[in-house]
Order: C-alpha cells, then structure tokens, then sequence
C-alpha cells in the first residue's frame, strides 16, 4: 500500500507541477527578484555542472596521508577512482571560472570496466534531478531547439551596462532560426519573445544529448546470430537487449567466447551504433544485413584468406563461410506445469518443432494439424510421454475433393492450461509469417535441438532424390525469421544450406522461403534425423555426391604459382584453369582434394620450401567453405551493433560468415 501511495502522490503531482512561461520582460522580473536564491539563472554550462555537484556537499578529510577534497555528489556512488574524480574536478571548476579551460572538450580515457561509462551517466543523471529543483531552474528560449539562453536576447550595445549592475556577462549570439522568429514574429520587440522553464532529460533530448560512435562497419541486431560456447545459437538483438539502458549506452561490457575464423575467440563487449544504412548481402544463400563497409573473410586468386569490405565484393569473389561451429547450450527449467517442474527435454522439442511447422499456440488456443495419421499419432504421443495429458483428436473433411477418409484433415487440440503454458514458455505464435525457432530452443543441447529440427522437417520438410538421382532437402516457410533461424541452426550442426526466395508475382505478400541443401550434404540430414527421412522413404544409394553451391573462384594465381615450382603438372591441372576466357574453369572441391592428394605425393618439387607453404594454402581453402555473391539490396535504416574481440584476428562467425570487428 505504501507503494500505491507513491504512486498516486507522483500521479497528482503530474497535474501540478505547471512549469514557468513569460515574456522576456516577466522574466527579467523574476532575475530580479531571484537572482540572490538562484545563481543559476544564466549561467553557463560548466557552471551549471560545478553548482549542482557543489549543492551535493563538500568536505575535506584526510586520504592516504594527504588531505583531499571531498564531494558527496561522487562518494555515495563511485569508489576508488579518486584520483580520475580529483582530474574531472580541476578540470570542472577551472571551465566554470570561464578560463580557456572552458573551450575544451573532456576526453575520457582508459581500459573497460574503469569507470568512464558510471561517471558519465552519474553526471546526466544529477543534471536532470538537479533541474527539477528550485535552486537548479533553467530558463530557455520558447520554440528553440537548442534551448537557447533568454539573456541572449539583449541587444549588443547593453550588455556591457547589463553586465556592470547585474554581474551576469552574456556571450554568444542567437542562432538564425531565433533571430529571424525574432525579427518576423516579433518585429524585433525582444521584451515580448516567449521564455519557458524546462528540465534536463536525456530520453528526449533535451539539454543533454547521446553521441554514438557511428562505426559504418557493422550488422544488423535484428537479423544477426552468433555462436556462442555453453549458450549455443544466439541473436543479438537478445543480447543487446539483456543489458539495462542498452540504447542510451555506446558500449557495454560482456564476456562470453564465440566461434570465429580459427578458434573461438573472447568477445569482451558490445559497441551500439545505432541506427545506419544496411544491405542485404546474399553470399551463395546465406544472407547478412550489414553496412557497405562492413568486412567478411574472402579467398583471393592466389589461395589468401582475405578481409574485403562488402561493397569491394564481387560475383568473382569467393567469400568465406564457416559450418561444425557446434555450439550447444544446457536445457533450460520451464515454468510448473500442473503442479510440476518441467525441464526442457528433446520430447518437448520434437512437439515444439512440430507445433512450429504445423500448428498454432495462443494463450487460448492450441491446435496441430496434419492429414498424415502416423503424424498425428506421433504428435499425440510425444504430448502424452512428454507432459502426462491425453489430447483430443478433431477430424475435419475441408472440401469435396477429398473424398476419403484418410484425405481429412486430423487435428490435435489441448486445453486453454497447456495453451498457455506452451505460449508462455515458447511464445510460439499463430501467424504462419511470424513464427520462428524459439530462443531456449536455440540456445538447448545437441539432442534438443535435433529434436525439435526432427519435429519441425516432420511437417513442412522434403528429402528426395532430384533428376539424374542427386539428393535433396529442403524445408518451406513464409516466415524470413524462420528460415534463418533453420539455416543457422544446420550450420552449426555441419550442414551447408542456402536460402532461396519465392515472390508470387500475381500475390506478392505471398513469399516463400526454402531452406535447401543439396548432393553429400544430404546424408547428414537423412542420418540426424531417421525419423524423417524413414517417413519420406528416403534411402541412400551408392553414389559419390559433391557438395553443392560451393565457389573457389579461378585461384589462377594458386595455378600459376604450383606450375612455376613442379614438374610435369600439365596433366594435372588443365590450361583451362588458368586462363581468362569464357571457357575458363573454376577448381571444385573434388578437383581441390585430387590436387592436394597428386601434389603431396605423386608430383616433383623444385622447392621444397614452397611445397609445404602451398599444400597449407589447400588445406586452409578445403578446411573451409566458398560461396558466390549473389546479390544485395538496399533494406533500409536499421540499428547496428558490433562485438568487441579480445585477439589477433578480431573475427566473429554471424549468420556462417566470418565477419571482422572493425
């Protein structure tokens, strides 16, 4: 009750607190009658600063043998940086006296976690408290987006008379935009022009204001996901938004280790740039929305890793991506379900992923459908193992066309508890285009999420075999979010796929996503998930498949390089692979293994030095993935962050590309 005192006390001081609006003339009356109360009235910013940590109390004691000053305003909150306190303060006080001190700008500098960010905000936060008082009433021009100083108004030729009977000494100039509201709207008449009290708030920037450094090497935070150890598939715009004030600090400290070129690399925080420019970049169907400037790892002609900013990409630049990042994380405890604990178990998952593919989850409604019986007799199993409730089977002829039984659309509904329960704990949705992978799915062990990728392909998956009996997966969507949210979490189980979109040109809102993998990648989907790949009659058959949609470019200077110190290497790697003309071939991965196998053992060197440096230059290239730019495009102005890297290569993997922390 104490509480909703408070809060009905600040609910009619809402009303209440009326702040002051005059002419320039009233004003003056109030300076007048003021002025011994208030010495704030007109002053200017520094000593609007050095007056508000001074009415917090000042002391002097004895530290460390040596006696030092004292401010309350900074004690009660920040502890052992008296030393940076006692700078900031020299430097406060001499700017009040109007010295030449006061033309600088205060530069913070030091290490994370020092203070720099906690003294800032100690700042703000007591200006804007200090407004809303009496002793710390500020007066501003009305209208003015700068908030400009009423005095300011005098003409030129009194200020000097102005100065000598009030003490107070007037500097700068109106901006246009007053002086000419001044001269139109007023016909110069400055005692009529409106003046307004006003308070200090960052939130709305008034007073005091936000600069963010504006890094144009970045991504996007609402389409970004990184991979993280003992947290496994993460979006940034989680991790932006799990820290307190996140939008109103440049940067933030966080420790965590994340995939990266090589090993996994310490990410020591995060950098908010804002919002800026960003472009879709489609790297062989793997999508990132970052800044034109923002770099990604690609392979040059002469087998280089290479750091190119996306605008420096072209269709001829193989761009590299990184698959195996197995970054898993812990199943998480959910909330008591009917009166018990329940934890997060690959059961649920498998009914999670189906519910995602299948169905719908309001806090009132939950309902799975499928005409496949032994679909709905697995979904009601996994329901009845998993939470111990019997769901209820409702069966639905939808049209004529049908016309049998086993045409009829089963559906499985659950009680408006379980609903809300599941909607609770996964927020799973009911809009077909805004569904996605829930974030405790993605951040669950290797046996959850295969489960929940087992129940999700169950209902919108396909693995088949194509013509000329290459194999095939795919898995369809309209939700973007979805889709990327599949491909990330293949990638990381060492699955390479791409996206692809489909546009109705008679029903454009009508877009589909398919998430495809095609050749050996396959397999590995049909032995992850036996349960799917049984159910589509998939079978292995005895072929050799390469991997699809891979791109090493021409590596012509590689080619050129490897004839320069062989012998006897004509057979081996075709002319055309070395020349610039339409007929031009790029090397596969196959042709990469044959080569690397022939050269190590079957080829005569001149240089023996130059043998080792070239087969480690084909081991980098097959250790990693290539694809081919395909396309970007414009997607608007959209907030951007960037992590911090603690080592040498100062790279992250994002969505599978190895993207550098510029």
């Amino acid at each position: 009750m104490i509480m909703l005192d408070q809060l009905e006390t600040a609910n009619q001081q809402a009303d209440s607190d009326t702040l002051w609006k005059g002419t320039f003339r009233e004003f003056l009356q109030k300076y007048e009658a003021e002025k011994e109360n208030n010495a704030n009235i007109g002053v200017l910013a520094h000593q609007r600063l050095y007056n508000m940590i001074l009415a917090g109390g000042v002391e002097k004691k004895e530290h460390f043998g040596k006696e030092r000053t004292f401010y309350r305003f900074f004690e009660e909150t920040l502890f052992g940086i008296e030393e940076s306190l006692d700078e900031i303060m020299t430097y406060v006080h001499s700017a009040a006296q109007k010295t030449e001190t006061s033309r600088r700008m205060l530069l913070m500098y030091g290490p994370p976690s020092s203070g720099k960010s906690d003294i800032v905000q100690h700042l703000k936060r007591g200006l804007e408290n200090y407004t809303q008082t009496p002793a710390g009433a500020i007066y501003a021009l009305s209208g003015s987006k700068m908030h400009e100083n009423p005095f300011m108004l005098i003409p030129e030729k009194l200020r000097k008379d102005f100065e000598q009977q009030y003490g107070l000494r007037i500097e700068g100039q109106l901006s246009p935009s007053t002086a000419y509201e001044l001269k139109e709207g007023y016909k110069g008449k400055f005692m009529d022009y409106p003046v307004e009290q006003i308070h200090l708030n960052e939130a709305v920037r008034k007073g005091i204001g936000t600069w963010l450094p504006q890094d144009p090497k970045t991504v996007s935070t609402d389409t970004t996901r990184v991979f993280i150890e003992g947290q496994g598939i993460v979006r940034l715009s989680s991790i932006y938004s799990s820290v307190p004030n996140c939008a109103s600090l440049c940067s933030f400290p966080l420790e965590f280790s994340a995939s990266a070129a090589k090993e996994d690399e310490k990410i020591k925080g995060i950098y908010n740039h804002g919002n800026l420019p960003m472009f879709r970049a489609n790297m062989g169907g793997i999508w990132i929305d970052c800044t034109r400037r923002h770099r990604l790892m690609t392979l040059d002609k002469d087998g280089e890793l290479e750091w190119k900013q996306l605008q420096e990409i072209d269709e001829d630049t193989p761009v590299v991506i990184k698959t195996g990042m197995r970054k898993f994380g812990k199943d998480k405890s959910l909330s008591d379900f009917q009166g018990g604990n329940i934890k997060l178990t690959p059961q649920i998952a498998e009914v999670v992923g189906g519910l995602v593919s299948e169905g719908a989850c309001t806090s009132s409604n939950f309902f799975y459908c499928n005409t496949n019986q032994f679909m709905i007799d697995r979904f009601m199993g996994l329901v009845k193992d998993s939470l111990s409730i019997e769901p209820t089977v409702q069966k639905e002829q939808t049209s004529e066309s049908f016309g049998s039984d086993e045409d009829a659309f089963r559906g499985v509904r659950l009680s408006a508890e379980t609903s809300r329960w599941f909607e609770y704990n996964f927020n799973v949705g009911c809009g077909a285009c805004d569904k996605k992978i829930p974030d405790n799915i993605l951040g669950a062990s290797e046996l959850t999420q295969i489960a929940f990728l087992e129940g999700l392909c169950l209902g919108d998956g396909s693995i088949r075999f194509k013509k000329k009996k290459v194999a095939r997966f795919s898995y369809s969507t309209c939700s973007e979010t979805l889709a990327m949210d599949v491909q990330a979490m293949l990638l990381n189980l060492g699955v390479f796929t791409r996206i692809s979109r489909c546009v109705d040109k008679n029903y454009p809102a009508n877009t589909q996503y398919q998430v495809v993998s095609e050749g050996s990648e396959v397999y590995k989907v049909a032995q992850m998930l036996p349960v799917f790949s049984k159910h589509r009659k998939f079978e292995k058959i005895e072929q050799d498949h390469r991997p699809r949609y891979e791109y090493f470019g021409s590596l012509s200077g590689l080619i050129k390089e490897i004839r320069a110190h062989t012998k006897g290497t004509r057979d081996l790697i075709d002319r055309r692979y070395c020349i610039s003309t339409e007929n031009s071939r790029t090397p596969t991965r196959t042709t990469l293994e044959k080569w690397r196998e022939e050269l190590s053992e079957n080829v005569e060197w001149t240089d023996l030095d130059k043998k080792k440096l070239i087969l480690d230059k084909i081991d980098v290239i097959l250790s990693n993935r290539c694809v081919k730019m395909i396309s970007t495009e414009y997607v608007g102005v959209v907030h951007g962050v960037d992590l911090s890297c603690d080592s040498d290569t100062f790279s992250y993997v994002a969505n599978g590309l190895i993207s550098h922390n510029s």
